[in-house]
């Protein structure tokens, strides 16, 4: 909702008229939305159950937390990123919402037509791999990137050209 809704209300119209880049924008609701839901929907959950299993089982190994840690806001980076994107190009915030959920379950549609290192919403999973000693591989990780890369060129192109 934070660029459909403010397209709706004339709130992004009224910023766009200020002294500010529409890419300026775009990377502004993106860091935000990114720290914001890293730390409400990841650190936060993350941070409480570690104290719960503290609590009730002893000490854990530090890595793989931290890399859980990493791993979700990685997750959350791709799935605001999407998000974003979409939100350039659609009205409508249920259908915003309809497709990151997708790229949610993007990993379980797909595992059986594309192995899961080469769809960028593994992230998650590849850095848990990664923390616990795992084999995980490079893919993952350069998948992601590129994605990431390339919703951002495209939201920036996007947002430049967006009737307000």
């Amino acid at each position: 909702s934070l660029i459909v809704a403010e397209r709706e209300s004339g709130t992004l119209a009224w910023t766009a008229s200020k002294p500010v880049s529409r890419s300026a924008i775009w990377l502004a609701k993106f860091a935000v939305s990114v720290v914001v839901l890293w730390v409400a929907a990841g650190l936060i959950p993350l941070a409480a159950t570690v104290a719960l299993v503290l609590a009730l089982y002893g000490p854990l190994p530090l890595l793989p937390i931290v890399t859980m840690a990493i791993g979700m806001g990685l997750a959350i980076t791709l799935y605001v990123a999407v998000a974003l994107a979409t939100s350039t190009v659609i009205t409508s915030q249920a259908a915003v919402a309809a497709i990151a959920i997708g790229v949610m379950f993007l990993p379980q549609m797909l595992g059986l037509l594309v192995p899961p290192q080469f769809v960028p919403s593994s992230i998650l999973q590849w850095a848990i791999l990664a923390g616990v000693g795992e084999p995980a591989g490079f893919a993952t990780p350069i998948v992601w990137a590129v994605s990431i890369g390339a919703l951002i060129a495209f939201s920036l192109r996007r947002m430049e050209r967006l009737e307000l």
